[in-house]
């Protein structure tokens, strides 16, 4: 029977290919790229601005909901808007950034129901509970409750009778809150350790490659595998719920997996080779194998042990 490859050949392997990646994108980048004469802007590349005003920058706040405060008014009266967050608490559960926010997506939620042309619509993403865990652990939130926070923002959309369609579960933690709004956006930063909504917002519109970059590889997101597009909103609740517990005790393991892996230096660059040959690492390795052959031996004698004096007793006792 063939054997599993072990974990450093796997690790070996995924270097090797991150490794042989990088190299054909930096050929490319700079074997086929054409050159260009001095001061000639690349065609289909926005160019490169001389000020944030240029760049498309016209606003920052302090945080969410002085954002909010002054991107309410063009967020009414879009046409299309997507928004991408965590769990959207901020937005659609009562008492969130903004008080007129709320009443603002649902107004959009009916006018879109009504619409039979479909020039109106909003789409929100959220982060999938399944996923939702890992950015709990990074708020210092506990477990489920970002999962719980993206079910009732589920329940109140259901309230509202928003289309199915039109809600999206991201299968990944989230790494800005944006609403795009036609020719405007905000973006809104996830930092690691603390929630989003008391970070510094910015305020883009469509005149310069911030706006365009987001709006391509952010808020384009609806149609690819990483998003989940619901179908049937009490049923995908229900489903979601009852996974809860399942989703939590699977991050705890992945979690749990990673903090106890061999540590060791690493770096976008470094490849296994390249960390072999750092001085004193062969012997720190093999030290490790030694150690981690030892310990597994010592718990199957352990086990063997234990299963050998159950057996006595079970013959005593007959």
């Amino acid at each position: 029977m063939a054997t599993s490859p072990s974990a450093g050949a796997v690790r070996a392997e995924i270097d090797r290919f991150l490794l042989n990646y990088d190299q054909e994108v930096a050929r490319r980048e700079t074997g086929l790229r054409e050159p260009r004469s001095a001061g000639q802007e690349p065609v289909g590349e926005v160019p490169e601005p001389d000020s944030l005003k240029d760049a498309g920058i016209l606003n920052s706040f302090r945080n969410r909901q002085d954002a909010l405060e002054h991107f309410n008014t063009k967020l009414r009266n879009a046409q299309k808007v997507v928004i991408v967050g965590s769990s959207l608490k901020g937005l659609i559960h009562p008492g969130g950034a903004h008080p007129d926010t709320r009443a603002i997506l649902r107004e959009r939620v009916a006018r879109q129901r009504e619409d039979t042309e479909g020039l109106v619509t909003t789409d929100f993403v959220l982060t999938h509970p399944a996923f939702a865990d890992l950015r709990a652990e990074q708020e210092n939130r506990a477990k489920q409750d970002i999962g719980r926070e993206v079910i009732k923002s589920l329940m109140y959309l259901m309230e509202w009778e928003a289309q199915a369609s039109s809600v999206h579960l991201y299968l990944g933690t989230p790494t800005c809150f944006g609403i795009l709004a036609d020719d405007q956006m905000i973006l809104n930063p996830y930092p690691y350790a603390d929630v989003a909504f008391l970070s510094p917002c910015l305020l883009l519109e469509d005149s310069g490659y911030y706006f365009l970059a987001f709006a391509k590889s952010h808020f384009g997101v609806l149609d690819r595998t990483m998003v989940v597009r619901l179908s049937d909103l009490p049923n995908d609740i229900g489903d979601l719920y009852v996974n809860l517990e399942s989703f939590k005790i699977r991050t705890d393991e992945l979690l749990t997996t990673a903090r106890d892996s061999t540590s060791r230096p690493r770096s976008q660059s470094e490849t296994e080779s390249d960390l072999e040959n750092m001085t004193g690492f062969l012997d720190i390795a093999t030290k490790a194998r030694k150690r981690h052959r030892l310990e597994s031996s010592q718990e199957n004698s352990a086990g063997e042990k234990s299963l050998e004096d159950s057996a006595g007793d079970t013959h005593l006792g007959a």
